[in-house]
């Protein structure tokens, strides 16, 4: 009798050993796949983020000719042009009467304190400047068209206005340093010319596409 239910229960054994088996030859397997999957999409996750930020910094969104590119640069530029130049001239008239009243008034140049005003003035229109630019950005950027939002608080336009000049400077600097030996060594026209060239090419793939990014993140704020 013991002998036959041995016998009998010899599948059962064999069922559980075969399970068991199964079961520990497949755990390893789930184990790999759970380490590995997420490192890989974590990569590419990364990669991809690394390379929409790095097409994305200095490209205009739509992609546009170089004559479009230039129009659009354009209408910007006169419109900051003409906003700006007023601050810019009641500036220097400040500045001028101040200094031509002290000259008057001591008989002699103007000194260190006519200097200070100057900078003074520069810094205040300069300040005054920046949500104009931003203003008048947004303005040329709708009128081709271009993503901007329809309005700009001051706080946005204001920083609009830092995008531009900031970049503007951050281009502007290595080229007069470039054209400086140009300037130095007798060919100041030649050197001017050039760096005017470069100047408007920093404005068409530096300063602009920028100046786009600004405005798609504020118009999608915006929305």
């Amino acid at each position: 009798m013991q002998i036959s239910r041995k016998i009998a229960g010899a599948p059962r054994l064999a069922v559980r050993a075969a399970r068991a088996a199964g079961a520990g030859a497949s755990a390893p397997a789930v184990r790999i796949n759970r380490r590995t999957a997420p490192r890989s999409g974590v990569r590419g996750t990364d990669n991809k983020t690394r390379t929409e930020t790095e097409v994305d910094m200095f490209q205009m969104l739509p992609s546009m000719t170089f004559g479009r590119r230039l129009s659009v640069w354009w209408s910007c530029m006169w419109r900051q042009t003409l906003a700006s130049a007023p601050v810019w001239i009641l500036g220097v008239a400040i500045v001028g009467l101040s200094i031509s009243r002290t000259h008057s008034a001591a008989g002699r140049p103007p000194s260190g304190g006519a200097a200070a005003l100057a900078v003074a003035t520069f810094f205040v229109c300069l300040v005054v400047c920046l949500p104009i630019a931003g203003y008048m950005v947004r303005g040329g950027f709708a009128a081709h068209a271009l993503t901007a939002p329809e309005r700009l608080a001051f706080r946005q336009a204001l920083m609009v206005g830092l995008t531009t000049f900031g970049w503007a400077v951050l281009a502007a600097l290595p080229i007069s340093v470039a054209t400086m030996p140009l300037r130095h060594a007798g060919y100041p026209l030649a050197g001017q010319a050039i760096g005017w060239v470069l100047n408007v090419a920093a404005g068409l793939y530096i300063v602009l596409p920028r100046q786009a990014r600004r405005l798609r993140l504020l118009a999608g704020e915006a929305a």
